[in-house]
């Protein structure tokens, strides 16, 4: 009895209450605090104040998912019995919440774990019995969240909304996952009742948060379409974006004012990117000419014919939210990919001259379109034997088989645009903007036997054995994480997660490959939603021509009836990349480039740092110093908002710069170096464009976090 009295006072004195972070949750501003608890109590600082004066602060309440307008509404571990050898401790749950009691070591001189309490399910008085090993101890009880079906939201979050945290596609029977239909229901004009009968009204984006979206799904946000985000929503914005009629760089092209030209479709590209309203598109398309990457320089028979240029590209625009598989037979009979990767008018085998079936589109049809190098696991991760080597997708013998069965693809018009009567007819350069035909007469006849044992037979038509190895391409596990992962880099992060990758290919699988379930999945995923505040490995390096077209879309002189001109050469020379302008068919980057350095070392991807030489940056500087001060080729900078905000304070126009620029993201830093130009200089110009010259050279505006 005396012992326990002793145990009994030691703790009673030293028992505390520790706090984890979330382990996952909707957080946009990335403050650690849930959106839900956020819009509970919205006149509440989120941050070491004790609103209800308990003794534990409002972002620990938060944690804990307790009330911090009540101060019976707490989390306390408390000592309900104790014996020689045991003690029970109890506590109030709250539901989705886990606890853990944990117990301070003199030895190790760290907390250890006693106990981890299963994730509540109802909330009630819950007791645990731990051993009191030692007369005297130090214990503490941890609360944290849980994602068990690891969709982005915790626990406690679906708890509130009534959906399952076993299943990630709970809420809505399938068509969107958990966290993109917790998003949009945040976004109703009624607001949402929660299971525990409390109501919270709807939550729009801020400006910076519209902004910061615009930055990864558009060609870059500007005061209209941040104002359309901020009184639509992301999902709203996002459906809209989906149901609105595609602008094709065709009609573009011939809408910019400029002469016909072999730049023309250029020109057209750089119209839609600035001003086309279906950005989201545009932006869509983009990305995916950087995986089915087709080169237009001149000189060729592509690049000095525009509309095969637009022939091939806009069908990434207007297929580019659709089926996946669609998209890969567009690129496999596209005379313009045939051209590049010489599938075109490719014969059957002749043994007799040393004939055989060119083998560069059977290989770059499966190593950069579709399944990659090495058998993949959902979270792209590489699959090992037991001996733990990497397991290949294919061999070369796989390559040959692969070859024969795009042999007999030539085109299907000639002599501008009468239709084809044999394999051997010649074409001009009109006839190469029409889809190639599958010619029997020079198609490889024969069993093929391809990638994972899959058998194309013998007796069918070319035309059967190329739609039947495009089903087997598409059909592959592979395709999920490893087209997921190259789209997820193009928008959001050059290093997602595993469980973000896992997240997009189940997206991919639920959809069977339909790209905009692939791309509201990037887009509405717990780790694309909440801006990281420093630290980790989350978002990437913008490309220069993603941060050109940010600049022009937000200050340029964008009036649809003037002249829209790009002089690509100089985009290309200055910055290492215009579209549709690869030097070869790996892009001019690749996904897996590790810069030399601090990143190598961490094995942290960043390939847009790949074209970032030297000299490539000193000129993308000097470009991007010239184009602040006078535009860009025929579109110059209109600063007229700009100079009304000046005339209010600096502050002002700081603060437009911080949203516009750098999406409410600038640093200290930054800001005083802005700042520091508009109290320099006394002309009011040269105050806007020498600060705004300072930002667009930023790691902030650069780097999208």
């Amino acid at each position: 009895m005396k012992e326990s009295k002793k145990v009994l006072a030691i703790v009673l004195a030293t028992a505390l209450v520790g706090f984890q972070p979330l382990s996952g949750a909707i957080d946009y501003d990335g403050d650690g605090v849930s959106e839900l608890w956020a819009q509970l109590y919205p006149q509440l600082a989120h941050d070491q104040r004790d609103s209800d004066a308990d003794g534990q602060s409002n972002f620990a309440e938060s944690v804990a998912g307790t009330d911090p307008t009540n101060p019976s509404s707490r989390l306390e571990l408390k000592v309900h019995s104790l014996s020689v050898n045991t003690i029970t401790f109890e506590w109030q749950t709250i539901i989705g919440k886990t606890y853990r009691i944990q117990r301070w070591s003199p030895q190790s001189g760290e907390w250890e774990a006693l106990v981890t309490s299963p994730t509540a399910t109802i909330s009630e008085i819950r007791q645990v019995v731990v051993p009191a090993v030692e007369p005297v101890g130090v214990y503490r009880m941890s609360v944290g969240d849980v994602d068990q079906d690891a969709d982005g939201l915790t626990a406690w979050e679906e708890a509130l909304f009534g959906w399952s945290d076993s299943d990630p596609f709970s809420a809505n029977g399938g068509e969107m996952s958990d966290f993109s239909f917790a998003s949009k229901s945040l976004e109703a004009p009624e607001g949402i009742l929660l299971t525990d009968g409390r109501s919270i009204p709807q939550r729009l984006p801020t400006a910076s948060e519209a902004a910061r979206f615009l930055v990864q799904a558009s060609f870059g946000p500007n005061e209209e379409e941040i104002e359309k985000v901020t009184n639509l929503g992301f999902s709203a914005w996002f459906e809209g974006q989906l149901s609105m009629p595609t602008t094709t760089t065709q009609a573009s092209m011939f809408s910019t004012g400029q002469p016909f030209s072999a730049g023309l479709w250029r020109h057209g590209w750089w119209r839609s990117a600035l001003i086309a309203p279906d950005q989201m598109r545009q932006r869509m398309a983009y990305a995916l000419s950087q995986i089915f990457v087709v080169n237009t320089e001149s000189g060729t028979v592509i690049g000095d014919n525009v509309t095969t240029q637009a022939r091939y590209y806009d069908p990434l625009l207007t297929e580019g939210f659709g089926s996946f598989r669609d998209l890969l037979e567009h690129v496999s009979y596209s005379p313009a990919m045939g051209f590049s990767l010489s599938h075109l008018n490719n014969r059957k085998s002749d043994p007799a001259l040393g004939q055989f079936p060119d083998e560069n589109f059977a290989r770059e049809i499966m190593q950069l379109f579709t399944i990659g190098l090495w058998k993949l696991n959902p979270d792209g991760s590489r699959q090992i034997t037991d001996g733990g080597l990497f397991i290949p997708t294919y061999d070369n013998s796989v390559i040959t088989e692969m070859a024969k069965v795009f042999t007999g693809m030539s085109h299907s018009r000639v002599n501008s645009g009468e239709i084809a009567t044999s394999f051997y007819q010649g074409a001009q350069g009109n006839d190469y903007q029409y889809p190639m035909k599958v010619w029997d007469e020079e198609h490889e006849p024969g069993i093929k036997v391809l990638f994972d044992g899959v058998i194309v037979p013998e007796g069918q038509s070319g035309e059967e054995d190329v739609q039947q190895t495009l089903d087997a391409l598409c059909a592959h596990p592979n395709v999920a994480p490893f087209v997921s992962r190259l789209l997820i880099q193009r928008f959001t992060s050059s290093n997602p997660s595993s469980e973000y990758l896992t997240r997009v290919s189940r997206a991919w699988e639920m959809g069977e490959g339909n790209l905009e379930h692939v791309m509201r999945a990037i887009l509405f995923d717990s780790e694309a939603r909440t801006m990281s505040h420093g630290g980790g490995i989350r978002g990437k390096v913008r490309e220069p021509l993603i941060r050109m077209t940010h600049f022009m879309r937000a200050f340029g002189e964008l009036d649809e009836p003037g002249k829209f001109g790009v002089f690509a050469n100089k985009l290309k020379s200055d910055m290492g990349q215009f579209p549709m302008s690869s030097p070869t068919v790996f892009n001019f980057y690749l996904p897996d480039y590790l810069p030399q350095g601090e990143l190598q070392s961490e094995g942290l991807f960043c390939p847009e740092l790949q074209i970032a030489t030297a000299s490539s940056l000193l000129a993308t500087h000097n470009l991007f110093a010239g184009t602040v001060n006078s535009g860009h080729w025929v579109r110059g900078v209109d600063y007229t908002q700009e100079l009304i905000l000046l005339a209010e304070d600096n502050d002002s126009l700081l603060d437009h710069f911080d949203r516009l620029m750098t999406y409410g993201a600038m640093s200290g830093e930054t800001r005083a170096a802005a700042r520091s130009m508009l109290e320099v200089f006394s002309n009011p110009d040269t105050k806007i464009r020498q600060a705004l010259q300072m930002i667009i050279n930023s790691p902030d505006f650069s780097i999208l976090r």
